[in-house]
């Protein structure tokens, strides 16, 4: 019986032992390789994340809107931290060049981290639609490839705790939910889990696979249809070459206007606009040398109200 007890007793501690070093293995993978290094401890953790109908209230700092004329349709723009403005004041973002250039007000809700998957997450919740101007004219989602990875994953980001839904492609090419209890809540919180599902994003990406981001886009669409029917829907793909998917910009834009034809959606190319050579070959970066800058926004605004007709 002793006997017994000792070995259970080993083989626990052996396990313990195996996943720190597992998670430390992970943590430092995620850390150096994708993201950018920050203050995080190892050890600060929160296990169990946040559901997602937390979602409004834990990131409703980011949320901001740019006030313009009340005779206007709104604009409501979707997506991460591109929309968001990461690392740029708040005169300088996407929000804030298109409103001044429009005399609209203009809805910010881009989250850092974001997907296709989130702006879903985000449409999902009443509370969160209700927050949403009825007259809106248009909703503007700003794409960039490395959402094909990020809506394989459940965690927003490496920094947020918010656990959102992640979704796979039925037999009828929709969308189910992919059920999560408080086993894979926990699995998920973990540098190990998340770091699975960043390769599993990686690999599917890379692979050239829009299956998952095609069917997400199409329920947004649905969604944005059915509640707002006189609002229009469009996505800019916002190319440069900051990201580590290196899918063929022509491949990516046939699967784009396959999405754009197939929902109704129209679809527009930094690329094809004025500066869009020089954004991929690197310049109009924020100081981060990643995201957008506001010179870039200063200088796309003018394109993208042509192209929509603002």
């Amino acid at each position: 019986m002793k006997k017994t007890f000792f070995i259970i007793v080993v083989n626990l501690i052996l396990l313990i032992f195996v996943g720190f070093l597992a998670e430390c293995g992970s943590f430092y993978i995620i850390r150096k390789i994708w993201c950018y290094p920050n203050n995080r401890f190892i050890l600060d953790y929160k296990f169990i994340l946040k559901k997602k109908d937390k979602l409004m209230q834990d990131t409703d700092e980011v949320f901001y809107k740019f006030q313009g004329s009340k005779n206007k349709s709104p604009i409501v723009l979707l997506g991460c931290s591109y929309t968001e403005g990461f690392s740029l004041k708040r005169e300088e973002t996407f929000s804030a060049n298109l409103s001044k250039n429009t005399g609209r007000t203009v809805y910010s809700y881009g989250l850092g981290g974001g997907s296709m998957a989130t702006v879903l997450t985000q449409l999902q919740s009443k509370d969160f639609l209700k927050q949403i101007p009825q007259n809106t004219e248009y909703f503007i989602y700003t794409y960039i490839i490395d959402h094909n990875k990020r809506c394989h994953e459940r965690s927003l980001g490496w920094e947020n705790d918010v656990l959102l839904d992640l979704y796979r492609v039925n037999d009828k090419q929709g969308i189910e939910k992919v059920p999560c209890g408080k086993v894979c809540c926990f699995i998920n919180s973990t540098a190990t889990g998340r770091l699975y599902r960043m390769t599993l994003g990686q690999y599917l990406a890379k692979s050239g696979d829009f299956s998952l981001p095609a069917a997400i886009i199409g329920e947004i669409s649905n969604i944005l249809k059915t509640n707002f029917p006189k609002s229009k829907f469009a996505i800019l793909v916002y190319d440069d070459d900051t990201d580590i998917i290196h899918l063929p910009l022509d491949f990516e834009e046939q699967k784009m206007n396959e999405i754009g034809e197939k929902n109704d959606i129209k679809i527009l190319y930094t690329k094809k606009m004025s500066i869009g050579e020089e954004i991929l070959d690197g310049k109009y970066r924020a100081s981060d040398d990643v995201h957008p800058s506001g010179e870039a926004w200063r200088k796309l605004v003018p394109d993208i109200i042509k192209e929509l007709n603002l």
